[in-house]
């Protein structure tokens, strides 16, 4: 009878219609560790009930933790989803009630399952967050930190680090703190990239060790930037002229509408270069241009942009000038020669020299009236028209010298030539039956009338009156007549023959 009445026993017995339906545990499941997913339900326990003549036995669960579970086909379950946490929950507990309710005192019968939940290391858990900052914001700024946490408990020990997204490894962050910070400046730049998705991983101290990570976007503000002036070197030829295109500088602006400025701040001996406003570089004057002189000319070139503020930045330009033929030098001289003096009567010599070559030949390109002188290879000029060194005509002449090195590049100077005046007979013919006088110079001046004529006593003169003498001057004896009755003056190169009009001889 003391077994028939222990507090089991007791509580399955009905006094009146035999005993009572019973439950028991099966297959439990006693603990589970944290973080045990839970999707599809898991099965924690098998109910064996007896009924004992009951036809109907309901099942009800109790407990603190009754409704994390449910009951399918005489099985216990976690309910899909459920989360298990030891640190915020690390024993469930559930009581499984039976009862007919046609029979005895609610519950029939019941038992409880408790399940302890078990310590793993959690993942740290790292929260999405998005900061902005201007571009090229300095090295070492902190920018903000990191959200993350760690469950376990006691804590532990956390340590960042950026595993993604972090191009020209912009950023930094403090793998104790969390603190993210510009690593840096020149790649936290607008126009390259506007905004960095950057991979935060966090790693715990558990073991084994776990790790969380989420995504931080540092998004950039544009600024005004600085020009960028690239060193550069450029050649050009010595002597190139002025207006002469030298090169495309090597400067930028990566701010869209950015307008510039540009100048020379040193190194631009007598002011050979300029900048154009659309940054090339030209020739602004040409004499410095030589080899000899100014080989290298070392130009420390300046850029301004229009922003705010306004900023700056300097580059070298070296131009290097290639040493190229010089010209020859041609000296100015002057000569006096008598006029008519004979072809072949030595004037004087051109002179001149080249610093890189030789002169091979030597021309009169200009001033050489009626071709009056001739030059050799030598530089000796001569007279090769005697008639055209006429005083009375050209008294001076201003001969153009050329003279041409050995690789065919000219040089040139004036050389002037004076003549000296000489004296010359004058030709007076009379012509009687208008009683003029008819006169002119023998070296080519025209005939002409005199107003003022003067009688002359000589009354048996012929119709023609005939005058020898070298006229013009060429050391031949020339022939004037004039015909009385016509009143025509006429006359004949060294030659009685053949008579012309005094105009087609060329006095």
């Amino acid at each position: 009878i003391a077994n028939v009445l222990d507090a089991t026993a007791i509580g399955n017995l009905d006094f009146g219609n035999g005993v009572l339906p019973t439950i028991a545990l099966a297959n439990t499941v006693t603990s589970l560790p944290e973080d045990t997913i839970t999707s599809p339900p898991i099965r924690v326990a098998d109910l064996n009930i007896a009924p004992h003549g009951s036809t109907t036995v309901n099942t009800t669960l109790t407990g603190p933790d009754a409704a994390l579970f449910i009951v399918i086909a005489n099985q216990l379950f976690l309910r899909d989803g459920v989360a298990l946490d030891h640190e915020t929950k690390p024993q469930l507990e559930v009581t499984i009630q039976i009862d007919d309710p046609t029979r005895g005192v609610t519950p029939d019968d019941e038992v409880t399952l408790i399940i302890d939940i078990t310590d793993v290391n959690d993942t740290p858990v790292v929260l999405p967050n998005t900061f902005t900052i201007s571009e090229h914001t300095a090295d070492l700024t902190v920018i903000g930190s990191i959200l993350s946490s760690d469950e376990d408990v006691p804590a532990q020990l956390l340590s960042y680090s950026i595993t993604g997204g972090n191009t020209g490894n912009a950023f930094g962050i403090n793998p104790t703190t969390g603190e993210l910070f510009v690593n840096d400046s020149t790649a936290v730049d607008f126009e390259t990239i506007g905004s960095f998705s950057l991979t935060i991983s966090v790693v715990d101290d558990g073991s084994p060790n776990r790790t969380g990570s989420a995504t931080v976007t540092v998004n950039l503000t544009d600024a005004n930037d600085a020009p960028i002036v690239d060193d550069a070197t450029f050649f050009l030829d010595e002597y190139s002229p002025v207006g002469t295109f030298v090169a495309a500088l090597p400067i930028t602006d990566v701010d869209a509408g950015a307008m510039l400025t540009y100048s020379i701040l040193s190194g631009n001996t007598g002011g050979a270069f300029e900048i154009d406003s659309n940054g090339n570089l030209v020739i602004a004057n040409a004499s410095p241009l030589v080899f000899v002189t100014n080989p290298v000319f070392t130009l420390v070139v300046e850029a301004v942009d229009n922003g705010s503020p306004a900023l700056s930045n300097t580059g070298t330009i070296t131009v290097n000038l290639n040493d190229v033929n010089d010209p020859p030098i041609v000296n100015a001289a002057s000569f006096t020669i008598d006029e008519q003096a004979p072809t072949g009567t030595a004037v004087g010599t051109a002179t001149g020299s080249d610093a890189d070559g030789t002169i091979d030949s030597w021309a009169i390109i200009g001033g050489n009236v009626g071709n009056a002188f001739a030059i050799d290879n030598s530089g000796n000029i001569t007279v090769n028209n005697s008639t055209a060194v006429n005083y009375e005509v050209t008294p001076v002449f201003y001969l153009t010298i050329e003279a041409t090195d050995n690789e065919g590049r000219p040089g040139t100077n004036t050389i002037e030539v004076y003549l000296n005046d000489i004296f010359e007979q004058d030709l007076i013919i009379f012509d009687k039956r208008p009683r003029r006088w008819i006169f002119g110079d023998s070296d080519g001046a025209k005939f002409s009338q005199v107003t003022g004529a003067q009688w002359l006593l000589h009354e048996d003169l012929d119709t023609v009156e005939f005058v020898e003498g070298d006229f013009n001057g060429d050391g031949l004896a020339d022939y004037v007549s004039v015909d009385l009755a016509t009143s025509h003056a006429w006359v004949s190169r060294s030659t009685a023959s053949a008579f012309l009009p005094a105009a087609d001889f060329g006095l």
